[in-house]
């Protein structure tokens, strides 16, 4: 490729051959302002004519200011395979650290029908391993699968976060649960964990407590959750709830614990400890302490309230 200077007027911005559909130039307004400080990725297109190959953002906000601006730009031979230039430009993105997932799985299902072929390539495999992406299942009918299904899971999580493992993941699942998990977590960004755990939850609940995702959806508590917390409450509270339901007898031995926890009375710097499935016959007391004068002074208030008995029905839990 070469390095050379190109009139905007020169350059297709109608071409999106190259173009991820995530990078929407309706999106782009907020970078009118951005300065042009790398050069644009070209592919000649005749003899002055030009497509864009990478640098869909720069061009966008050049030429919302700039109708006769000049643009420095790499320009690739009109020669150039698509699978070539397809292989560059996302290889260029991942070393940028500029390529999610999400946007890798869009660049294969826009080459493999731009060179009609069903499966992955054996050209861009390095970029797939070096992304975690199993190769021998990335064939175009699996691709469009999981970019259909991100239409919908899109609402409860943050595509571009997503690792692979997750993406697969809901789009295994039926879309009218997904449907279903979006109306319960919308807004909420899951990835990971998260994600995962509370899926799995539910998950419980159905197979083991015949509760369905919709008994959970008109569930009084979860609906007042749903009308009543800001969102970036919402988590907690619906995780709360759905652990309540899917373990009973433990979520009333952790608010008997916190209860009784609360009566002992300790200060702040003294934390008192049970084990999480109240299986352990013991209990951990950790102090929080700036100098020998702390630790002493913590320890004379353990041993008052011990010999007070304020500390005993602690022990009843192990």
């Amino acid at each position: 490729m070469d390095l050379e200077k190109v009139s905007l007027k020169q350059i297709d911005i109608d071409d999106f051959s190259y173009r991820l559909p995530t990078e929407s130039l309706t999106d782009l307004i907020h970078l009118a302002e951005t300065p042009i400080l790398n050069p644009v990725w070209l592919q000649k297109k005749g003899c002055i004519r030009y497509r864009i190959i990478d640098g869909f953002r720069i061009i966008a906000a050049a030429k919302n200011n700039h109708q006769n601006i000049v643009l420095p730009a790499y320009v690739f031979p009109e020669n150039n395979s698509p699978l070539h230039l397809w292989k560059l430009r996302l290889s260029k993105r991942k070393v940028e650290k500029n390529l999610s997932v999400y946007s890798l799985i869009e660049g294969l299902v826009l080459l493999l029908s731009a060179e009609n072929l069903s499966k992955t390539p054996k050209e861009i495999s390095s970029i797939l391993i070096e992304m975690n992406l199993p190769e021998q299942k990335l064939t175009k009918t699996f691709l469009e699968k999981i970019l259909q299904k991100t239409k919908i899971f899109s609402g409860f999580t943050d595509l571009h976060q997503l690792s692979y493992k997750d993406m697969s993941y809901l789009a295994s699942r039926d879309s009218k649960k997904l449907i279903q998990l979006d109306q319960l977590f919308h807004d909420l960004k899951l990835k990971g964990n998260k994600l995962t755990s509370m899926i799995k939850l539910i998950d419980d609940l159905e197979r083991g407590f015949d509760t369905t995702l919709q008994d959970i959806l008109e569930n009084k508590k979860i609906r007042h959750i749903l009308a009543k917390k800001p969102v970036h409450q919402r988590y907690k509270y619906i995780k709360s709830y759905l652990l309540e339901l899917r373990w009973p007898e433990l979520n009333k031995l952790q608010k008997d614990w916190d209860s009784t926890l609360k009566k002992a009375d300790l200060p702040s710097k003294i934390a008192v400890m049970v084990d999480p499935t109240f299986e352990a016959d013991e209990l951990q007391i950790q102090l929080t302490v700036s100098s020998i004068d702390d630790l002493q002074r913590l320890i004379v208030q353990i041993q008052q309230k011990a010999a007070d008995l304020q500390l005993d029905h602690l022990f009843d839990f192990i």
